[in-house]
């Protein structure tokens, strides 16, 4: 039994020891922020029952370096049933760029697309950017975040990790980490493997070319739905550069539950990612607990 498990152990090393050599030769090719130009920026959040971390997430997103004038950050609440309506009011009434949108009862879409759709409706800019309500983006996110818009750049994926102030955290974070680098090689060597939704921009006229979520088939992934579909048209690239300037930060799940119910919502929206991808993140996950 004791030689089973080391020859597991030794197997699942050995493979990610060969995950690693790939994913190094894709991150060699992570690209430049070479882009000098301001385009009028929209910073979408959609919210529900977010109480404990609004606060910090709209301040967060307010206190950029790029020129006030030339970015809105966009709270969309989604019929929350707490204090989150009343917080975003009176944000509203402190920043002068921040404004709210509630979701239309009436709508067809389901979920936080639901959300994210009536947000980047009401939004003015020519990039949207996109965060959650329980994460905390850094003041050179939208600056630096722009920087890779070339001109024929349609997506931009960033990293996130997680408050690691606990081992089970770090665990999170290191996690993260892992198969968000992975994400970033993948797109550095041409193809797509995942993206983090709290971390993620793109052209609102490429958003609109695939009809938005409106046109979308419903996945509890909806981040992940929109990447493909955009990336499907040809007409954009995607990059998704490692860049501590674009790092966000969010809240780990609290305990092994919840994070059972993140794993488990991906592994749902997941499913048209090739049978490769499960492979990676198989491995990744089976060494980390190890």
């Amino acid at each position: 039994m004791i030689m089973d498990l080391a020859t597991v152990i030794l197997l699942f090393l050995t493979l990610y020891v060969l995950q690693a050599i790939v994913i190094l030769a894709g991150l060699k090719r992570l690209p430049q922020a070479t882009g000098h130009a301001q385009p009028r920026v929209s910073i979408v959040i959609a919210a529900r029952n977010e109480e404990h971390s609004i606060a910090r997430c709209i301040n967060s997103a307010c206190a950029q370096t790029y020129s006030m004038s030339s970015y809105e950050v966009i709270v969309v609440d989604d019929d929350s049933t707490d204090a989150t309506g009343e917080i975003i009011s009176q944000h509203v009434e402190r920043y002068g760029h921040l404004r709210s949108v509630r979701t239309d009862s009436k709508s067809a879409l389901r979920g936080k697309a639901r959300a994210l759709a009536a947000g980047i409706e009401a939004a003015s800019g020519e990039i949207i950017l996109v965060t959650d309500a329980d994460c905390r983006v850094p003041p050179t996110w939208v600056e630096e975040t722009v920087r890779y818009f070339a001109s024929d750049v349609g997506l931009v994926g960033g990293m996130t990790l997680q408050d690691a102030t606990t081992p089970f955290g770090g665990m999170q974070s290191l996690d993260w980490a892992y198969l968000l680098g992975i994400a970033a090689s993948s797109v550095a060597l041409g193809g797509s493997f995942g993206c983090i939704g709290n971390n993620l921009a793109f052209r609102k006229k490429a958003y609109e070319a695939v009809g938005g979520y409106s046109s979308l088939p419903f996945s509890v992934t909806e981040d992940y739905t929109l990447v493909r579909a955009i990336r499907k048209t040809g007409a954009w690239k995607h990059v998704s550069p490692i860049d501590p300037r674009v790092l966000v930060e969010s809240e780990p799940c609290r305990d092994v539950a919840s994070l059972f119910r993140q794993k488990h919502r991906w592994g749902r929206g997941g499913l048209d990612v090739p049978l490769l991808g499960f492979l990676i993140m198989a491995i990744g996950w089976g060494v980390h607990v190890l």
